[in-house]
């Protein structure tokens, strides 16, 4: 007990109406209703376990809110059987306890099933669950000890029977244990894997928002995005204030805006959800509302202050909001605070990086990867200092152990431009192609491989791909490097005026194409068009000084002319 009390702080367990519904019913007389009724659920239960499920909160069991209801007849007719049971239990124990075994054993049995059972009654304080399976492992006892004394009243009564009739009871209790044999073997197989163990809550309770939930949860972590988010949508329309449903299924939306929309709705139903204010966090820091960002984060530190994840995104971000010493200050805190973890001293790796101190973030990739052997983040930090300090041998040997930890994209990468550097451009192709198989979209990984593609002769197929990433990324920034690439590889192989041309083609704003051709045309005598291709330059690069000088000298030739 006082080791519960000091995990707890001293602490009460806080429940919300989603654990336990009935105790927070607005009504009084609701509450005496379904709550009377629940122990005999239980006891039904124990009698009959057709319908079982590991999680029986929220509205697994409807409110009994009129008391026309035809569970308060149940619960009638239980409490009487009961009240005569033990009158009668303690009539026979008071006569006959000093020497009659079934009597004590009789005592026993209820004792097991009436006393362990008491405190989920909610009559001294309130628990956090509807119906708890878990609770009836001691009750259970005392119920097969009752079974067994009745077998055995009736095995005394069978012999005043007739002979056929005597084979029919054994026959009875037979069939019985088989079948709750059986329903014992099939119940097993469910708690096998956690989806057949969800699956199974769902059939049972399709009423409670929390297995759907938590199903969602399991098709999250193995990446089914797609049946995930069809889970919580079930369970937030069972349940339209469950914040943590909305909350995770903000996680795996695509569009920002309804996922900032269901981080608010989370945080609006439950203003103490620390993982909601932290996500929300991450959001706005996505889209460079650094400053609301760190409020989020503050607050779930306000909520949670031993949270690690937001003192690390709370650390970034006043990094990424270019207050260095501030940041700075806060990671000394956080190595205080947290000196065990690995992913702090990564991350404060990652702020020496940023603050041009390299040698010194390498030491603290050292001690995350002390701390956790297969933290794959540090490692790959650590190869990718490695290779920029020029130790190519050891930034492989890096890399090729975060492949065995994790096979992440950016890390093939990562190995595949380096052995690009190091010439060994058939190694690098099959890197890329496992990384562009995980995330085919990647602009890096499409442009490396077109370069891979290019260092071994394949050409035709190089200058097909760049052809449709300069489509795919027309007007934008990243139409650039392709566009450049491309240029480069159609000059190897074909006259580099027709590589330029093609080039424009594709790129009608690549000034560095346009300006060579102008070259070209302009060594070839050839000025009005050479002027035409200058002057389209210089609309797009105004202060490219060759471009102005070489114009320069184009104008003084025609006008010697």
């Amino acid at each position: 007990m006082s080791f519960r009390l000091w995990m707890m702080n001293g602490q009460l367990p806080k429940f919300s109406h989603h654990d336990n519904p009935a105790v927070f019913a607005k009504q009084r007389l609701t509450r005496i209703m379904t709550l009377s009724y629940l122990p005999v659920f239980n006891f039904w239960l124990l009698l009959f376990p057709r319908h079982l499920c590991y999680d029986w909160q929220m509205g697994s069991i409807p409110l009994i809110e009129k008391p026309t209801d035809i569970r308060n007849c149940f619960s009638l007719c239980f409490y009487l059987w009961l009240i005569h049971i033990l009158s009668g239990l303690f009539s026979s124990f008071l006569k006959l306890h000093k020497n009659n075994n079934n009597g004590q054993a009789l005592t026993i049995g209820f004792a097991l099933l009436i006393i362990p059972f008491i405190p989920a009654l909610n009559i001294f304080f309130p628990v956090g669950f509807v119906v708890a399976e878990r609770v009836l492992y001691l009750p259970s006892m005392g119920y097969c000890i009752l079974v067994v004394l009745g077998l055995n009243h009736l095995s005394n009564k069978a012999t005043k029977l007739p002979n056929n009739l005597r084979i029919v009871l054994p026959a009875l209790v037979y069939t019985w244990l088989i079948v709750f044999s059986c329903r014992t073997m099939s119940r097993n197989a469910v708690w096998k894997t956690r989806e057949a163990l969800f699956r199974s809550a769902i059939e049972v309770v399709p009423t409670n928002a929390k297995v759907f939930y938590n199903y969602a949860n399991y098709l999250k972590d193995h990446h089914r995005f797609q049946e995930a988010a069809s889970a919580y949508k079930t369970a937030l329309t069972i349940a339209p204030d469950h914040a943590s449903s909305s909350n995770n299924l903000a996680t795996i939306t695509q569009d920002d805006k309804q996922s900032e929309e269901l981080y608010q709705k989370a945080i609006h139903h439950n203003p103490y959800h620390t993982r909601a204010y932290f996500n929300y966090g991450n959001l706005l820091r996505r889209k460079g509302k650094l400053t609301e960002a760190v409020n989020m984060f503050e607050k779930a530190l306000s909520i949670e202050e031993s949270f690690e994840g937001a003192w690390v995104s709370l650390t970034a971000t006043t990094g990424e909001m270019g207050n260095m010493k501030e940041a700075s200050k806060l990671f000394e805190k956080m190595l205080r605070k947290f000196p065990q973890s690995a992913d702090v001293h990564n991350n404060y790796g990652v702020h020496l990086t940023k603050l041009g101190r390299p040698e010194a973030a390498v030491k603290y990739y050292d001690i995350a990867i002390g701390l956790n052997a297969v933290h794959h983040v540090a490692i790959v930090n650590k190869g990718r200092l490695l290779r920029k300090f020029g130790q190519h041998e050891q930034a492989e040997k890096f890399f090729r152990r975060a492949l065995n930890i994790e096979r992440s994209p950016d890390t093939l990468y990562y190995l595949a431009t380096l052995l690009l550097d190091l010439k060994r451009s058939p190694e690098a192709v099959e890197m890329l192609d496992e990384a562009i198989r995980r995330n085919p979209q990647k602009y890096d990984y499409n442009l490396a491989y077109c370069q891979c593609l290019a260092n071994l002769g394949k050409a035709k197929e190089a200058i097909s791909k760049l052809r449709k990433m300069i489509s795919a990324f027309k007007d934008t920034s990243f139409e650039l490097e392709p566009s450049k690439l491309l240029a480069s590889v159609l000059t190897v192989n074909k006259q580099p005026q027709e590589s330029y041309l093609e080039c424009v083609r594709y790129n009608p704003r690549h000034v560095s194409a346009l300006m060579h051709i102008g070259v070209i045309r302009h060594i070839q005598n050839d000025l009005k068009v050479a002027q035409e291709f200058y002057e389209k330059a210089y609309k797009l690069n105004p202060t490219n000084t060759v471009l102005k000088s070489n114009m320069d000298k184009l104008s003084k030739q025609i006008n010697q002319h």
